[in-house]
């Protein structure tokens, strides 16, 4: 049952089977219910974090593709997602930084969704994915 629950594996984002990520108990629904009012002002915190972030990355454009936000618009920021423009190694380089610094950060997804053995046999084509790989290596979020 743990597997079904938490995306269908053992191993975080790596599926077994086809899972869901459903974690809530009533517990958990009485306290994010208490939460819920507070919901405003954590995303208004979280977006002046990444406008920090935003700011602290100014200088990188050129190497980095930061999340784009419509003006007028707000972003929940689950999570910060950076574009490294140059690849793997610069984006492995990043990450290394960020640890030394103590700042939070985690690529996601650490293998191809069509390369999972439990996707194996679905009928896709990997032309249809051709960009799988280079995002791949060039994303990863930081915490917030």
């Amino acid at each position: 049952m743990r597997k079904l629950r938490e995306y269908g594996g053992k191993s975080r984002f790596i599926p077994e089977n086809i899972g869901y990520n459903s974690r809530l108990d009533a517990v958990q629904a009485a306290l994010l219910k208490v939460k819920l009012k507070y919901v405003d002002k954590l995303i208004e915190m979280k977006n002046k974090i990444a406008k920090k972030y935003e700011y602290g990355l100014k200088d990188l454009n050129d190497q980095l593709e930061l999340p784009y936000i419509p003006d007028g618009m707000k972003h929940s920021y689950h999570q910060y997602t950076i574009k490294v423009k140059g690849g793997q190694e610069l984006r492995d380089k990043l990450k290394e930084f960020l640890d030394k610094k103590g700042i939070g950060n985690f690529i996601y997804y650490p293998v191809f969704w069509h390369k999972i053995q439990l996707f194996l046999n679905l009928e896709h084509k990997l032309a249809e994915l051709s960009k799988t790989p280079k995002m791949y290596h060039e994303k990863f979020s930081q915490y917030q």
